[in-house]
Parts: C-alpha cells; sequence; structure tokens
C-alpha cells in the first residue's frame, strides 16, 4: 500500500492490521511524525516518509493507492504544511495523476476521496486524461446537508 497524504496515517494502521506493508507520506512533517507513532503503536509494517506525494517515494510498484487530498485551490500562497490539506487542489490532482501509473502494478487501483463542492470536473478530467478508469463507489453527506464527498476506484486503461 501506498498512502499518499497520510495525515496520522489512519488509513495506512487500517491496511496493515489487515496483513498490508507499505510507504505512506505526508508533506507535512508533524504528520510524518504522528504517524510513525501510530504505526509502531500499533506495530504494522508501515514506513511514514516526509515528501509531495511521490517526491521521496522509493522506486516500487503497489497494489493500492490511496489519497484524500485538498479539494480547493488557494487564493493566495501556501506557506503552512496544514494548509496543504485544503488548498492546492490542481497541483495536487495533476501530480497525483503524473505520478501514479509508474507506482501501479499491473492490476493495481487507487482509492480516493474527494468532494463535489471542489474541483471535482478538473478531477475527473485529469483522471481520463492520465489514462485512468474510475467509478464512485460511494458518496456520503456532511452532517449539515451542505457538502457530499465521493469515494472513487480508480484504474489505468
Amino acid at each position: 500500500v501506498l498512502d499518499l497524504t497520510t495525515g496520522c496515517g489512519a488509513i495506512a494502521v487500517i491496511a496493515g492490521l489487515q496483513g498490508a506493508s507499505g510507504i505512506a507520506v505526508d508533506i507535512n512533517p508533524q504528520a510524518v511524525r504522528n504517524a510513525a507513532e501510530n504505526f509502531q503503536r500499533f506495530r504494522v509494517p508501515m514506513i511514514a516518509i516526509h515528501g509531495d506525494l511521490f517526491s521521496n517515494v522509493p522506486a516500487g510498484k503497489y497494489d493500492l493507492i490511496v489519497a484524500n487530498g485538498p479539494y480547493l485551490e488557494a487564493e493566495g500562497e501556501i506557506t503552512d504544511p496544514l494548509e496543504y490539506s485544503f488548498y492546492g487542489a490542481r497541483r495536487y490532482i495533476e501530480a497525483l495523476f503524473r505520478g501514479a501509473p509508474p507506482h501501479l502494478k499491473t492490476n493495481g487501483r487507487m482509492l480516493i476521496t474527494f468532494a463535489e463542492w471542489g474541483e471535482m470536473r478538473f478531477f475527473e478530467d485529469t483522471a481520463r486524461a492520465a489514462g485512468f478508469a474510475f467509478r464512485v463507489l460511494a458518496k456520503r453527506t456532511s452532517d449539515d446537508g451542505q457538502r457530499i464527498y465521493r469515494f472513487y476506484e480508480l484504474r489505468l486503461n
């Protein structure tokens, strides 16, 4: 498993508890430290590394790539690593789909959450242009009923 935008490493921990191993990446150094602590606490075979998506990922292919990146564009320059959780959607989307193919096994897949209220059309158009077929596995509405999130499965054509 390659868990991009891992945050505290929750998805990687769940995968590890089910027998998976892999790498978890985050642009925020504090998130990387927190994920590493969680991997140790839960004794899962995951490695936390600091990086901007694929920038520090060692060469290799994965069965599964997961990501939950930003949905919106920033109105100014991003200066705080926490802001990458929310802003920079277009840069994230382009880098994600440009970098994923060499890291996916032949039958590998990606699982990605994205918001209907964000850069959704750009997300889907960029995925198609990069050679990915996708389907929406689930939708979830926020508790206040104002926002809808999609859970995508993507595979290379």
